[in-house]
């Protein structure tokens, strides 16, 4: 087979994979694009939801809702915020251990604590 021809099949093969994925979520296609119009890149589902192929793939085979898709991004989020390991959509799907979402709630009032701390002795100071 031709380089041409593997191109255009690989091509192919991802835009049926991504058609797939609006049917699954009953989204209007015109509501996504290839990043850079690089097909089988990322793809963007208005401005929020970044997904690679293999995670297109993943959801598109395991029936992932875009609910599901959202709380994995939020969780990701939030793990990068305050260092902790990101899980991949497949780990993250299977369960894999996960920081609680009540730690996340206990440092996100810490970290507002400290932020009023912060501005309380910046305000002393002027």
């Amino acid at each position: 087979m031709n380089k041409k021809q593997l191109r255009k099949n690989f091509e192919n093969a991802c835009n049926a994979y991504a058609m797939e994925l609006c049917l699954q979520w009953d989204i209007d296609n015109r509501s996504c694009y290839w990043i850079g119009n690089e097909i089988g890149g990322v793809l963007e589902y208005e401005g929020d939801v970044h997904l690679n192929m293999g995670e297109i793939i993943y959801i598109v085979e395991n029936n992932i809702t875009i609910g599901e898709v959202y709380e994995w991004q939020d969780y990701c989020i939030k793990a990068h915020e305050y260092g902790f390991n990101l899980l991949n959509l497949n780990a993250w799907h299977k369960g894999a251990p996960r920081i609680p979402q009540e730690t996340f709630e206990k440092l996100d009032n810490l970290k507002g604590s400290l932020n009023e701390e912060i501005e309380k002795i910046k305000k002393g100071q002027e």
